[in-house]
């Protein structure tokens, strides 16, 4: 004989120890439900909160790098302006501060031709002219939606910067616009008329999707003559071309303007090369951080 146990001795041997453990844990859950869920809750919220909380702040912390394609799409870099004069930055433009002016003294705005000046050679630019906010617009049925007016030229597919064409066409006349989803849906399909504060009619030709810098939930976006811009000072600038090299910021930084560049964002400039910010003024605006 070789001593060995019957196969089903075997199983009943291994499975024995736990059948009383589970008939006991079962009567247990059955007995108590309230104190069963309770210690439940108890074991899954902190791990849900904890999870949770690491998933927001992974995601809330995004480096330059990782968000250049939402800010620049297309673009090679974005320049702003906060009209304080030459400025310095930091290589990803997260940081910029300003030199002082004179009392009472107004500095000029950068000029387009300025700017292509200072970039290099073949650099082409998309001006963006922004209104004022919460102008009104009124649906046919009476609801009135408070919009901003963006002016820009969506017309060529190849320098639209970061604005993406979601559906219909590019508004391409001084009598067509394109609008934010949101607004398309609050009563401004593609095909409707509006008309703008001053009571011109435009049509809308499609929606657009814009970067989460500009926060516009309503806005209307067509050339700066379609939208009633026109003669206004542009915001903000996005360069198509060539890369922009840290030289390049450099010489618009001494303009009154802030890069924000892929070239130098994916290879920044030695730590030598950067200025010390910590001797300026900090004249950072909101408007800049977009």
């Amino acid at each position: 004989m070789t001593g060995q146990l019957p196969p089903d001795v075997v199983r009943r041997g291994r499975s024995g120890g736990w059948a009383p453990a589970l008939r006991i844990a079962r009567r247990e859950l059955l007995r108590a439900k309230g104190r069963t869920l309770l210690v439940l809750l108890m074991v899954l919220l902190p791990v849900t909160g904890v999870v949770a909380l690491d998933t927001l702040l992974r995601t809330a912390d995004v480096r330059p790098a990782e968000s250049l394609s939402r800010d620049l799409g297309t673009a090679q870099a974005r320049i702003t302006q906060d009209g304080a004069g030459p400025v310095l930055q930091s290589p990803d433009g997260s940081q910029q501060q300003s030199s002082a002016t004179a009392a009472g003294a107004s500095p000029p705005r950068v000029t387009e031709p300025e700017l292509l000046a200072a970039l290099p050679a073949g650099a082409r630019l998309l001006p963006v002219v922004e209104g004022p906010v919460a102008q009104r617009v009124r649906t046919t049925d009476g609801r009135v939606a408070r919009v901003t007016l963006v002016g820009v030229d969506l017309t060529d597919p190849s320098r639209r910067g970061p604005f993406a064409l979601r559906t219909g066409r590019a508004p391409s006349t001084p009598d067509e616009v394109a609008v934010t989803a949101s607004l398309a849906r609050f009563g401004f399909p593609v095909g409707s008329t509006l008309r703008l504060p001053g009571g011109e009619p435009r049509t809308v030709t499609g929606t657009v999707a814009q970067p989460d810098s500009y926060g516009y939930t309503y806005a209307i976006y067509g050339s700066p003559a379609a939208v009633g811009v026109l003669g206004r000072p542009a915001s903000r600038w996005y360069v198509h071309g060539p890369a922009v090299p840290w030289s390049s910021v450099q010489q618009v930084n001494a303009l009154g303007g802030v890069v924000l560049s892929r070239a130098v964002v994916e290879d920044p400039p030695p730590d030598d090369q950067v200025p010390d910010l910590s001797g300026y003024t900090d004249h950072t605006t909101a408007a800049l951080v977009g």
